[in-house]
């Protein structure tokens, strides 16, 4: 039994070592992506001040001293929108559809007042079948990906706050822009 142990032992530290040859950074980067060489067919990895991965009227968000966040854009269809505040896309590269959890936005849940209109005038920005632009951020505690998320040229998570069919979920939320939108639509 020793003899086994010891082959078992000299076989893991050979594929340790061949897997931390083989990962960009060695095994400290295994899980995360590197800027460059993005494992996800169709989706880019975003670098501060890298030129056309933000809208040109979009701000970055307010972490990292006025330095855009990192994310993954993916170009995705939408398949669904189940409320005012989550979706769900198919992107290139995955087999299932992505559920996306609009970032820094909440919305009244469908049995909650004005939760059907919340998610109605969603699916009026990001209809079935819409090319949807997602900013990933990486996933909640539910493994939804948070994703500020663009339809038709429309930014629909500042669109949802500034039509006061979501608000600034204050815990999360970084970006002053919103705020402002809400302060907007809260004076209407």
């Amino acid at each position: 039994m020793r003899w086994r142990g010891g082959v078992y032992a000299v076989f893991l530290a050979t594929a340790v070592m061949a897997l931390s040859a083989a990962v960009p950074g060695g095994l400290a980067h295994a899980g995360s992506r590197v800027p460059g060489n993005d494992s996800v067919i169709g989706a880019t990895q975003s670098t501060p001040g890298e030129p056309g991965l933000l809208k040109p009227d979009s701000q970055p968000d307010a972490q990292g001293q006025g330095e855009a966040p990192d994310f993954v854009e993916r170009h995705c269809t939408v398949t669904s929108v189940h409320d005012g505040d989550s979706m769900r896309v198919r992107c290139p590269g995955f087999r299932d559809t992505l559920r996306i959890r609009l970032h820094q936005i909440d919305a009244p849940e469908l049995d909650q007042v004005h939760g059907t209109r919340s998610r109605e005038f969603l699916r009026s920005i990001c209809p079935v079948g819409a090319t949807a632009i997602v900013r990933d951020y990486g996933a909640d505690d539910y493994n939804r990906r948070l994703g500020r998320v663009y339809c038709n040229g429309i930014d629909a998570n500042a669109a949802m706050v500034e039509s006061g069919a979501a608000w600034v979920y204050t815990y999360h939320a970084t970006d002053p822009q919103l705020y402002q939108l809400q302060e907007q639509a809260q004076t209407l």
